[in-house]
């Protein structure tokens, strides 16, 4: 089985989930974008099971209230995508809407960096999302012994 190599992971802000690299095999494959504000019913599925609770860091509300916030606000030009929806519980929504000074960025792998107006940085990672194969095995590297019935 190939795997793609790491120099072909998506960057930030690089094309739109058509076009982006994605694991070979199976999986969950992220929904495509809407130009509408509200996510589609299959993009919600998806994030809720890439985020599984609120992905503000250290919170760990389960996804029953989650809202699905657009790190870049979709009145400024944001995409409704998975890669610029995050689940976040009612408080942690409220703070990333109307507190200043906050600043928030979600990367294409799920991964959400929180900076405080303070300038204190944290990142909270999705457990349920995986965008990339897993390496082989490394005992697929090594030479099995010679069969013993063939000299």
């Amino acid at each position: 089985m190939s795997t793609r190599a790491r120099s072909e992971k998506p960057t930030c802000g690089q094309g739109d989930e058509s076009t982006r690299p994605l694991a070979d095999g199976p999986g969950l494959r992220p929904p495509p974008p809407t130009s509408r504000y509200r996510p589609t019913a299959t993009q919600r599925r998806f994030v809720r099971a890439r985020d599984r609770r609120c992905r503000w860091p250290g919170c760990r509300r389960p996804p029953a209230r989650h809202d699905l916030d657009h790190a870049t606000p979709h009145a400024d030009g944001g995409p409704t995508t998975c890669w610029n929806l995050c689940c976040l519980c009612r408080t942690h929504h409220r703070i990333t809407t109307f507190a200043p000074g906050w600043a928030f960025h979600l990367f294409p792998d799920g991964r959400l960096l929180v900076r405080t107006p303070s300038g204190t940085t944290r990142i909270s990672t999705p457990p349920g999302w995986h965008p990339w194969p897993e390496p082989d095995p490394p005992w697929l590297d090594e030479t099995a012994p010679p069969d013993p019935r063939t000299d």
